[in-house]
Formats: C-alpha cells, structure tokens, sequence
C-alpha cells in the first residue's frame, strides 16, 4: 500500500512539473537558472494591470495654491529614512501641526509606471482607514507635477527582523514567543480582514511588510501589488478577475498566484499568505524553498504539505496546514476563520503549556517506575501532581488531545506500578479509567485478579479458622458457667467438713457419688443454658466436650470407690488427681490459661494427705482456687497477656 502511494505521488509530481513546465515560458519572469531573490516581490506590469492606459497626475491637487498658505510650503523636508528603485521616503516636519509626517516621493527620470504604482498604493490606502494600516494624510501633486503622498510617520522594526531571533524549536521560550509572535499575527489578520472588507487583496502578506511599532503598533505595509474585486475601482486599481501575470514573494506565494490567468486570485489567497506567514513563525522560513526561482516557483505551484517538528504545537500546525491547503475549498473560508482559530489557540495556551510540563515531568515517572528499587512516595507525589494537570488542562479546554492522551499515559504508566507493588484491585480501578486499554495490560491484571480471587478464599478460609479457635468468642459465658460451678463446690465441701469437725454429719461413699452426680447434672444444665453461646466455634465445643468427659470420669470414679468401698480420703485424693490431670490436659489442649487450675489442684494433695481430718476443708479451698483461676480467666479476657501468656498468633 505504501509502495502504491509513493507511485501515485511521482506520477502527480511528474503531471505537475510537466504543466508547469508550459506555464513558465508564457511568465517572462527569466530562465530556468534565472537566481532572482525569492523573498523579493513580482511587480506586474502596472498599465496592463489596470486594464488600462497610465494614470497620470493632472487631476491630483496642487500642494502649493498660489494665493494660499500651501501643504507644500508647511512640510519641512527632513533627512531619508527609505528608499526603493524609483521611490524615496523622507521624513518631514508639518509645521501648522507641529508633527512629524512620512513623505513618499518618486525618484528624477522615473517612469510614468512608477507615477501610477505610487498613485495606486496613495489610493489603496487612502481608501483603507484602519488601526493596522499606515493613515493617508495627503495625496497631491508637487510643482513638477509629480505625486507626493503624506502619510503617519512610522517607527518600529520589521517584524522579520525581530524573528530571527525567535526560536520555536525550543519549547519552554516558544510557548511565551508565539503568543506575543501570534497576536502580531492576530493584528495582521484585523488589516487584511479588513481591506476584504472593501474588496481589497493584498497578495503580498509576509513578515517583511509588517512593521511593529515601539509601543506595540502593528502595521501590515507595502500593498504595491494589490488587486480590487470591485468592478467600481476599474481604471484606478487592477482587478482581481483581470490579473494576467504572478505578483508578489515567491517565497509566500499559494498555488494560485503562480498562474493567476485561472482567475483564481481571491480573499482565500491571502489566507493562505497568512497561513505562510505562520509556518515561517514555526520553522523560521517561509514555506517556497529553490535554488533559483523556477525552482520556488514550482515549489509555489506543487504546494506540498509542509512537515513539522514533533516538537512544536500541534494545534498551531494543523491550523497553519489548512490555511495553506492546495485546493481553496479545503482553507479557511475567511481571514475571520483563520483568526478565530489562532485566537482560539492562544486561549488554549496556558492547557497546552500545563500538559507540555506532564510531558516533561512522565519522562522522570517512567525512570522511578521502571527502578529496581520502587521509590513509592515520590511516584505518587509526581502521579498526583500530573493527573491535576491533566485535569485543569482539560477543563479549560475539553478537547486537548494532547491533554487526553497525557492522561491516558500516566494512568497506564500508574497500572503498571500498581501491579509491580501487588496491589491488583488498585491496577483494576485504574485501568477502569482508559478507554480502550491495551489488551497485554488487560490480561496481565486479569489474571493476577484472578489469582488474587484464590488469595482471598484462602484468607477468608485462615479467618474461618482463626474464629474457630478464638477463646475470647463467649468467654464470659464460659465465665457464668464456672462462676457457678466454683461456688456450689466451694460451699459443700467447705460445709461438710465443718458438720464432720463439729461430729453432726460424717459422709460416705454413697455421699460422694452424689455429689459426682450432681457435678455431671450443673454440667449438662450450664451446657444446655448456654448452648447458642458454646455453639459459635470449635474452641467452646471442645472445651463444653472436655467438660462432660471430666465429669464423667469424676462420677465413674466415684462409683467405682463406692463398690470398692474406699475410704473418702482415699476418694477425694482421687478427685484431687482427675481435676488436676483435668486441668493439664486443658491447658495443653484448650487453652494454657488453664494451668492455674491444675496448678492448684496439685498444690492442694500435700495439704490433703497431711491433715486427714481437714480434707473436705482442704477440698473446698482447692476447689475454690482452682475453679475460681478458670472463672477469672474467661470473666476477664485481658488476663490473656497475664504473666506473658497471650494466644500466639495464627498466622
């Protein structure tokens, strides 16, 4: 395909440079090799411009009035501040007013094509009054009968000079140079919108033939070479419809000017002069380049679209290319249209300067993100910093492009940190944000989504168990339970032995069996009461499962010392031990608070077996310390951290 447009476009260059080939031997501007200066201007033949004979002077005004004080006698002549081939400008003194005026005369020995060219351009701008064209103050004729025309006194610098020191390929003094460079532009586009105002074209729009006063004052100078579209200004001003021969710079000249005999000279010619101008505004040259002037000429006549630097701003380019464009429907309709877009680009300035900084400022994201070392709080204090804007630059101007596609670069740049941290479900928000993601991109966070899906299951199924383990889920029921538990087998035994000491009430074997009995029946009530509370995890089963069998053990030793008729010393030494192996295998098992209970339990045997007598006493404090170190530990879940013993952690 490519080859296919590159074959296209020889055959059309070749068409081109064979019509243009005739074209050239009916201009008689010179031969092939002829080195005329492209930046000078054509000037056509002024009678046959006309359409017409030679306009003399005879009907000017005499500016020294016999009898009168004269224009003439008012002016004090000065020192040359201008010449050209047949014309001179001086500066001169109006006396009456008191301030200073240009006079432009005409050289001794000059032709009368150089007396109508001067009256021309006299009554051009005589007829154009405007804040951007130099006044007219006088046009009459001198005592030799030569025309001298009195204009506003002008000073300043041809803008072309004040470009070549202008540099657009540097971004940071272009963004503030074309914005002053531009409303020049701008004032240049007032004149000539304007003069087509009054059917006037210029056909000579350059740089060169602007002047930019000290104060600002932009004048758009020498309309020598412009042509009328008004059929009223036949014999005093060429018209458009009649120009038969190229006029104006080469250098600047649209296709049209190069073959005007097309009839083809319109207001859309100067639109294209002035989208000339503003490529010269972004390379520094006008558009039409050669080594002689058949070479820019065809240059002119071809009108190839011009490339650019990547650098400079696009939307100024794409605005100077369509005031350039070859076929006239494809320009700007009006010189007001050209403004309008030029305006409309400054507008946008200060969004096009703020995405120009995101530019700079993501070439130094991409070096932290693509670091070994992840610098994460600079990374998102310049992310920040560039998504605001981004942003701002947006909201001044919705349609920035350039501001879009900065966006959509920093939030896929921002992607891929997040994956790079792990942080998948920040990479998807993320990626919700770009229209059209990249497909690799989409399928890499896809798929560690994916992975982080089992991740989570497994996280939810790690907090699944860590509750089924949690002694602190109804710890204080647990608490009640053996709150009761540590009072009922306190009061007996503390009771019994006090009855057994006072001779009122001994107790047998049949009176330990109950009170098993009774251990077995608090249990299964405390189970039974509590159950929506024992039912919530694993750990409260298992020790409610470790409950009944402790007190199944407690009942069937008790009916087993009753058959074996044991004395009840004997019996309670054994329930001393079954508590405190009890206790153990809790604390080992179920929860390592439970050490104190065996603790006591153990600490109570010796205390049994050296006072025979007291045991039920010595049973009913064991009980007490022991039951009651179970009471206070699950009453009070803080005693998790008492003495160091804290739940290691799960995970």
């Amino acid at each position: 395909m490519e080859n296919d447009l590159d074959e296209e476009t020889a055959v059309n260059d070749q068409t081109l440079q064979e019509t243009f080939a005739t074209l050239w031997g009916t201009l008689d501007i010179g031969g092939e090799d002829a080195t005329v200066e492209a930046s000078a201007t054509l000037v056509p033949d002024i009678g046959r411009s006309l359409g017409g004979p030679l306009v003399g002077t005879d009907s000017l005004p005499p500016l020294d009035q016999p009898g009168s004080h004269s224009l003439q006698a008012d002016l004090v002549i000065g020192a040359t501040i201008g010449q050209g081939g047949m014309g001179i400008v001086k500066l001169a003194t109006q006396s009456a007013l008191g301030r200073e005026v240009a006079i432009k005369t005409l050289k001794q020995g000059t032709s009368p094509r150089a007396v109508t060219g001067l009256l021309r351009e006299a009554w051009l701008m005589g007829a154009l009054e405007h804040p951007n064209i130099v006044p007219v103050h006088q046009l009459g004729r001198q005592t030799d009968g030569s025309p001298l025309l009195v204009m506003k006194r002008i000073s300043g610098v041809v803008w072309s000079k004040r470009l070549e020191s202008f540099e657009p390929s540097r971004p940071k003094r272009s963004s503030e140079d074309f914005a002053k460079n531009l409303r020049i532009f701008l004032q240049v586009c007032n004149a000539v919108e304007f003069a087509h105002s009054r059917g006037i074209i210029h056909r000579d729009i350059k740089p060169e033939n602007v002047m930019i006063g000290p104060f600002g004052e932009v004048y758009l100078l020498d309309w020598g070479v412009a042509v009328s579209t008004n059929e009223s200004d036949r014999g005093r001003l060429p018209l458009a419809s009649e120009i038969s021969k190229p006029a104006g710079t080469p250098a600047y000249m649209a296709p049209e000017m190069v073959d005007p005999d097309t009839g083809d000279i319109t207001s859309q010619t100067d639109v294209f002069l002035l989208g000339a101008t503003l490529h010269e505004l972004l390379t520094n040259a006008p558009p039409n380049h050669g080594n002689t002037i058949y070479e820019v000429m065809f240059e002119a006549f071809r009108c190839a679209p011009k490339v650019y630097a990547p650098e400079l701003p696009q939307e100024l380019v794409r605005i100077a290319l369509r005031a350039m464009a070859r076929n006239r429907a494809d320009r700007y309709e009006t010189v007001a249209a050209l403004r309008q877009a030029v305006d409309n680009f400054l507008e946008h300035r200060s969004s096009a300067d703020m995405v120009a900084e995101v530019h700079e400022r993501l070439v130094e994201l991409r070096v932290l993100v693509a670091a070994e070392e992840v610098a994460r709080a600079p990374i998102q204090r310049i992310s920040a910093e560039c998504r605001f804007a981004c942003q701002r630059a947006l909201k001044s101007w919705p349609d920035n492009v350039a501001a879009q596609s900065a966006l959509r670069e920093l939030t896929l740049l921002m992607v891929d940190f997040e994956l790079k941290l792990g942080d998948f479900h920040a990479a998807s928000h993320l990626l919700e944000e770009v229209e059209d993601p990249p497909a690799a991109l989409l399928k890499r966070v896809s798929t560690f989504l994916c992975s982080l899906e089992l991740d989570a299951a497994r996280f939810e199924k790690l907090e699944q168990m860590e509750h089924e383990a949690d002694l602190d889920v109804s710890a204080r029921a647990r608490g009640f339970l053996f709150l009761g538990l540590t009072v009922f087998f306190t009061v007996i035994p503390l009771t019994v032995g006090v009855l057994s000491n006072l001779g009122v009430f001994q107790p047998g074997t049949s009176w330990g069996v109950l009170t098993s009995v009774f251990f077995a029946f608090s249990v299964c009530v405390g189970a039974l009461v509590g159950r929506r509370y024992f039912k919530k995890n694993r750990a409260n089963r298992r020790i409610i499962r470790a409950l009944f069998v402790t007190a199944g053990g407690f009942l069937a030793d008790r009916l087993a010392s009753a058959q074996l008729n044991h004395d009840m010393q004997a019996v309670n030494v054994h329930s001393l031990i079954l508590f405190a192996l009890a206790g153990g295998l809790a604390a080992v098992l179920l929860d390592r608070r439970l050490v104190f209970a065996g603790f006591f339990y153990i600490l109570g045997l010796p205390f049994m077996l050296m006072l025979p007598t007291q045991f039920y006493i010595v049973l009913g404090v064991t009980n007490f310390l022991a039951l009651g170190s179970v009471t206070l530990t699950w009453m009070r879940p803080d005693l998790r951290h008492f003495m160091g013993l804290q739940e290691e952690d799960p995970n």
